[in-house]
């Protein structure tokens, strides 16, 4: 319970308004009847009442006043006294009335404008206490005003060092040209500086920063295109200053000067004892230094990013004999090369025999540079090929320490890439044991396959099925991660693919004892996914995501889907509007086989698939009498993108799945296959049946109909009971009053999470909805991004 602000000042009193001219007003209208002038009295009469009018409008906002002063809303009790004052402009009383209000707030520059105004302009008599009372208020502002309180002077050390631990670099830059005690507690903040990532080069003095807090950094990046200012940060490194760093990343650009090379390999020396990680991008000049100076002066280095826009691995590589002996403790390598052979990567690799993580970024390399990653990285856990060079979401060794827990224990509130990591300058080495294998030559140890990673595969080619074949068969054992884009291929677009005839593959299945991910684009003949439908319904059920992107052969998924026990988290995404044309299906398959990519068949293969896990999951003594974890084998998780096969029918099979938790819908009503009533209709039910945490709906306007978005918003209030998360993009047809409704249902409830993505700008959605969360002492957490905003969801 807030206290009350106990002050005569603010009481209400009628003394705010001149009663004088109330009189005067009157007895002007009677003069006026006396004379017989009727029009005058008319006029008169109109005056008094405006009067009359604004004296009690006058008395009634005053009254407000003080009581919007005791409930602490200052800035709408100074707009009601400016009021008084445009009714009053006379009275002193309303000024001084003023003045206290802006004091309580803070503002001493307008309580001292406001004083100053009322005495220059004498609004009260000297001989009043008002006019001293004024003189007073205005001559504290006036002291208070020109005072100056240093914040930093009255905290504690501790609070200081937990506020500049939450700065950017450039922040904490800014702030030591504030005074010399900022200087100092900046510059004292240990924490604060152990990542540098920002400098800011524009300003010669931010250079200066840095040897004086070289001492306590750890991780830093830094990027400039002026070489001088790139000079000067290799100098202090080679001073020696940095006794602590361990993650270095430097992106060199335009480098003219003719020591860079001698600048590079003097600093990497300096700091070899300590530093671990290193990320060196050179994109628009030749290779200041080769790879095998950073191998030979860094021999503690475990993590090793390169990135070049020009020339080859070869002529990046330098004279690697010059090593001596191997670089043992080397264990991740990332590649960004435009050219690449295997005969470069199998001299590096040599150096470097113990790599459990490779990453190349090439679109395209020959096949011997896959026949070296077979015969020679004998150690391999993770490997990712054919990605871009801006690609981070990408996996780290450390992932696979948290792998196995994460995903047994996944309940499905973690976001759909559990263990994706976005920032390649905060990797970390790892000390962890690899995964070993009974024979390194017969029998690969891979846990992780990836080719380009989560949803970038639109207008991105596929990678060669030979090499895949090459990857798949030697590490099917021990594969627990597989991301593959099988889209149609560069070569395969050039020769006019697809071919009349099917490409013959001698292998029927593979045995993937471990597959716990698999997400995969299907091949333009289809083969390699009957290949990975095959083993996964041969294989072991371990199985626990599956994901299908541009796939046209649902029945075939379904038909494996059914054979083995439920997968968690379920996804079927069409990213490519055209790729159905590009499938031999298509061009010359029978009439059963263009039957598959028919949506009607795809739907009713949906509602079967969702009618058979309903009875799995539904029945926990089933489960159980198989050999199964009811807890972590049951469907969670449900993902649509783009699918023109989801309709009334298969939401209802769906909304019988009681173990559902999360569920994600993008783009699935756009040929009206999914009607407004059909789609309330699963809500109710979905309510009914499961304890969803988690929904997204993005893009359905036209499930979102004029006079149905508010039905369907206050449904999701009413029904929905466990929801924790709400993300709604790019829809329209709904009113501030369909959100009012809904928050106003869901009170009380577990909904912490309100998202709301792509909306127009000119909305007043969000300061109403903001009041109404305020107004309720709401815990939810909103987030809104309007059309024009660059950013994520709460879901990405």
């Amino acid at each position: 319970m807030k206290e009350q602000i106990q002050t005569d000042v603010f009481l209400p009193n009628y003394s705010i308004t001149n009663s004088s001219s109330n009189e005067a007003s009157f007895e002007k209208v009677k003069n006026a009847i006396s004379e017989f002038d009727y029009e005058k009295t008319i006029n008169l009469a109109l005056t008094a009442i405006n009067t009359i009018k604004r004296t009690q409008l006058t008395i009634a906002y005053d009254h407000r006043v003080y009581g919007r002063i005791q409930q602490y809303k200052y800035e709408a009790a100074v707009q009601d006294i400016e009021k008084i004052i445009e009714y009053n402009p006379d009275l002193g009383t309303n000024y001084f009335k003023l003045a206290n209000v802006l004091d309580l707030q803070g503002k001493q520059e307008k309580v001292y404008q406001v004083c100053d105004e009322a005495l220059k302009k004498k609004k009260t008599s000297e001989k009043d206490s008002l006019y001293g009372q004024l003189v007073q208020l205005k001559n504290a502002a006036n002291e208070k005003r020109t005072r100056r309180i240093d914040p930093l002077a009255v905290l504690p050390v501790k609070l200081d060092e937990r506020i500049f631990t939450a700065l950017t670099t450039k922040d904490l830059v800014t702030l030591m040209y504030i005074s010399s005690l900022w200087r100092q507690r900046v510059l004292q903040c240990e924490a604060a500086w152990e990542t540098v990532s920002d400098i800011p080069n524009h300003r010669p003095n931010a250079l200066r920063v840095l040897p004086q807090v070289a001492k306590y950094i750890k991780k830093m990046t830094l990027c400039t295109e002026k070489t001088t200012i790139m000079s000067r940060y290799l100098e202090f490194i080679d001073d020696g200053v940095f006794t602590k760093i361990e993650s270095l990343s430097l992106k060199v650009s335009y480098i003219k000067a003719k020591n860079m090379e001698m600048l590079l390999t003097s600093a990497f020396w300096k700091i070899r004892s300590t530093l671990t990680c290193l990320s060196l991008e050179v994109p628009n000049s030749a290779n200041p230094v080769k790879l095998a100076a950073i191998l030979f002066y860094c021999k503690n280095l475990k993590v090793l990013e390169f990135r070049a826009c020009k020339g080859s691995l070869a002529s990046a590589l330098g004279d690697l004999e010059l090593l001596g002996d191997s670089h043992k403790l080397l264990i991740d390598l990332r590649l960004s090369v435009p050219q690449m052979t295997g005969q470069s990567l199998k001299s590096l690799i040599h150096w470097c025999p113990n790599i459990r993580r490779l990453i190349l970024d090439n679109t395209f390399f020959p096949d011997n540079v896959i026949d070296i990653i077979l015969n020679d990285c004998t150690r391999l856990e993770i490997l990712g090929y054919c990605h871009t060079r801006n690609d981070n979401n990408i996996f780290y060794l450390d992932d696979l320490n948290t792998n196995n827990n994460n995903d047994s224990s996944n309940n499905g509130s973690n976001k759909s890439s559990d263990i994706i990591k976005n920032n390649p300058t905060t990797i970390t080495a790892t000390s962890t044991t690899p995964h070993q294998s009974s024979d390194n030559n017969a029998v690969g140890q891979l846990r992780i396959l990836s080719t380009t990673t989560r949803y970038i595969y639109y207008n991105t080619s596929g990678v060669p099925s030979n090499q895949l074949m090459q990857l798949l068969q030697k590490h099917q054992k021990s594969l627990e991660r597989i991301y593959v884009n099988m889209a149609i291929t560069n070569e395969q677009q050039v020769n006019g693919e697809p071919h009349p005839f099917i490409p013959y593959i001698d292998v029927d299945v593979l045995i993937f004892d471990r597959l716990e991910h698999l997400s995969y684009v299907a091949d333009i003949y289809g083969v390699m996914e009957k290949l990975f439908l095959s083993s996964i319904e041969s294989s072991h059920s371990s199985l626990k995501t599956f994901e299908a992107i541009d796939s046209f052969n649902i029945p075939a998924i379904v038909d494996t889907l059914i054979k083995i026990p439920p997968v968690q988290k379920l996804k079927f995404l069409f990213c490519d509007p055209k790729a159905k044309y590009n499938t031999f299906q298509y061009y010359f398959g029978d009439e059963d086989q263009q039957q598959q990519q028919d949506d009607v068949t795809a739907e009713q293969s949906m509602v079967q698939l969702f009618k058979s896990y309903a009875s799995f999951c539904n029945n926990p003594h089933l489960s159980l009498s198989i050999g199964c974890d009811n807890s972590t084998r049951v469907l969670e998780t449900v993902s649509f993108k783009r699918c023109k096969f989801i309709t009334d029918n298969v939401l209802d099979a769906l909304a019988e799945i009681k173990t559902l938790k999360v569920l994600k819908f993008e783009e699935i009503d756009t040929d009206d296959k999914i009607t407004s009533q059909g789609f309330k209709s699963f809500l109710i039910k979905l309510g009914q049946n499961t304890k969803i945490a988690q929904l997204q709906l993005d893009q359905m306007n036209n499930v979102f109909k004029k006079y149905h978005g508010d039905d369907i918003l206050r449904l999701i209030g009413k029904n929905m009971a466990y929801l924790e998360m709400l993300n709604l993009e790019n829809l329209y047809h709904i009113t501030y009053k369909g959100f009012e409704d809904m928050l106003n249902a869901i009170k009380g409830k577990k909904l912490r999470s309100l998202a709301l993505i792509g909306w127009d700008e000119d909305s007043d959605f969000e300061d109403k909805i903001r009041h109404h969360i305020k107004k309720h002492d709401s815990p939810i957490l909103f987030y809104i991004e309007y059309n024009d905003d660059m950013g994520f969801g709460l879901f990405d």
